[in-house]
């Protein structure tokens, strides 16, 4: 090894760096002015947002580089652009949406319990130490028992009780695959989970509702979405998070009823969430949001 030779390519490296850096600030400028040209006058609703979010991304050039010898290379670095400048359009165009939260992209709410603050679950150790721990966070709790986990299931859907507790993971078995089957067919929505002590490890559950209007959904937040297993958009949508601050803590293969999905699991303030939402909107992709929680929920 050539100590000094390998010295001045390492400073060379650390130029060129610094230069994508720079070449790097300065195109996201660009592209902010880009968004801002290509945005309607007036008000702009959530169809505006999504034209325009086209409309720029059908101007981001990247040009031709004929004869070029590193031409692998070369692909690999404008994918990845690619994806970092979509992720930075949908960030742009999001920011001038009035109104823009996360209940935009949830289902809308149900028929009002008859039970509100009523927890419905299949009696247990594990079961018991979760619903104190749900309780605490809950105005007048109550408990009704079920004779099995569907049963506590189909409390909530059909408004008998507002919550039920399912167990959907645990150290030994990983994802519970029949658990978040079950919550599909009833079509439930995760608001709160904890994690419970369980042998040499932990299991953990997550409190149900019939839909999102007692999730929390400003702060910092860990979001659970579902997407068909396959989608060629997993790739781009787990690059537009690293682009756009959200951090992916976890991708799950999940049988559902209507076949394989990715379980995908991100974590970061609503705002970083909602860009990552809107970039998966306009590109296309279909998701299912299952469970918004708490960043403290464990």
């Amino acid at each position: 090894m050539n100590a000094a030779d390998a010295a001045v390519c390492r400073r060379n490296l650390e130029r060129v760096t610094a230069e994508l850096l720079d070449a790097a600030e300065k195109r996201a400028a660009h592209i902010a002015e880009l968004v801002k040209a290509c945005l309607p006058d007036g008000r702009m609703t959530a169809e505006d947002a999504a034209s325009a979010y086209g409309a720029a991304v059908s101007m981001l050039g990247y040009g031709e580089r004929d004869g070029c010898r590193a031409r692998r290379t070369l692909d690999c670095i404008t994918s990845s652009v690619s994806v970092a400048d979509r992720a930075a359009v949908a960030s742009a165009v999001r920011s001038y949406l009035e109104n823009d939260g996360l209940d935009q992209y949830l289902n809308p709410v149900r028929s009002a319990c008859e039970r509100p603050g009523r927890i419905s679950y299949f009696k247990g150790p594990g079961a018991d130490r979760a619903f104190d721990i749900f309780a605490a966070s809950i105005s007048d709790p109550s408990v009704s028992y079920a004779r099995d986990f569907a049963a506590a299931c189909e409390n909530v859907y059909y408004g008998r009780s507002q919550f039920c507790i399912l167990p959907v993971s645990n150290s030994t078995d990983g994802r519970l695959a029949g658990f978040y089957a079950l919550a599909e067919k009833y079509e439930l929505f995760g608001v709160m989970r904890c994690a419970v002590p369980h042998g040499d490890g932990q299991s953990r559950y997550v409190l149900f509702a019939a839909d999102a209007s007692c999730a929390k959904k400003t702060g910092l937040l860990s979001l659970e979405m579902k997407i068909p297993h396959g989608t060629e958009r997993l790739t781009g949508l787990l690059n537009a998070a690293s682009c756009l601050g959200v951090s992916c803590d976890g991708v799950d293969s999940l049988p559902t009823e209507f076949g394989t999905s990715y379980l995908l699991t991100f974590s970061a303030d609503g705002q970083a969430l909602c860009d990552l939402l809107f970039y998966a909107v306009c590109e296309g992709c279909d998701f299912e949001i299952t469970g918004v929680y708490g960043i403290e929920d464990m």
